[in-house]
């Protein structure tokens, strides 16, 4: 946090600067150039100084520009932004998805090749337990039957494990769709929810009031003189204001 020292110093070098480049002295334009002298945001001093080095005029429309450029949320952009997070995150969810389905199929398909082969197995061992001349070839057959029959329950377990394994990952899968949904319809100052929420909901309300003919209505509240609070303490404080 500045200090009155520090604050009073900077305040030394905007107005008289301001005066010089013949640039009018409002909430805006001291809010612009006092960033500037302060030093603490990299991209105003660059861009401001890369502007003076070129002899541009600092008109109202150019000053506007830079206050909307620098100080003013976006709302609609941000929410585009988000909408295409949402969509290239959900593709990357939907690949994953995909890929474990298949994955999944395809283990099952061999685990079915698996018992298929262990029954078609023991149908010919079953056979050739009627030609045995011998107890060695009992035991012989009884030792390949326990050791194919432990074999098939690995492959079985294994594809259970995988299985298991396929459903957590489905699982986190949908939970971070959620998430990002989430954090797509929702304001990143306030936490509230935002306009793509809103028409979304709007859209939902209409479709349940085509259907079960249940009247709904919408409230709207504004700030009063929210605009002279920003232009009087900058967007910072409107901010701040928004949020309580």
């Amino acid at each position: 946090m500045d200090d009155y020292k520090t604050i009073t110093e900077i305040a030394r070098k905007v107005i008289p600067f301001l005066s010089q480049k013949g640039i009018l002295l409002t909430p805006k334009n001291y809010r612009i150039w006092f960033e500037y002298f302060h030093g603490v945001m990299p991209d105003i001093k660059e861009i401001l100084d890369d502007m003076l080095s070129m002899g541009i005029q600092f008109t109202s429309k150019k000053n506007e520009e830079l206050y909307a450029r620098f100080f003013e949320r976006d709302i609609e952009k941000e929410n585009v932004e988000k909408r295409l997070s949402e969509i290239a995150t959900s593709e990357d969810i939907r690949k994953k998805i995909e890929d474990s389905i298949v994955k999944t199929i395809k283990d099952i398909f061999l685990s079915s090749d698996s018992v298929g082969s262990y029954n078609e197995t023991l149908h010919q061992h079953f056979k050739s337990m009627a030609d045995v001349k011998n107890i060695n070839e009992i035991r012989f057959i009884i030792s390949t039957l326990i050791k194919e029959t432990a074999e098939t329950i690995k492959s079985s377990e294994k594809t259970q494990e995988e299985l298991q394994k396929t459903v957590k990952e489905l699982e986190e899968a949908r939970e971070s769709l959620h998430e990002v949904q989430r954090e797509a319809r929702t304001d990143s100052l306030t936490g509230l929810n935002n306009r793509l929420a809103f028409d979304e909901k709007v859209k939902e309300e209409m479709e349940r009031f085509k259907r079960y003919k249940i009247p709904c209505s919408v409230a709207m509240i504004d700030i009063d003189r929210f605009k002279r609070l920003n232009d009087t303490y900058g967007h910072i404080v409107g901010d701040r204001a928004l949020v309580h």
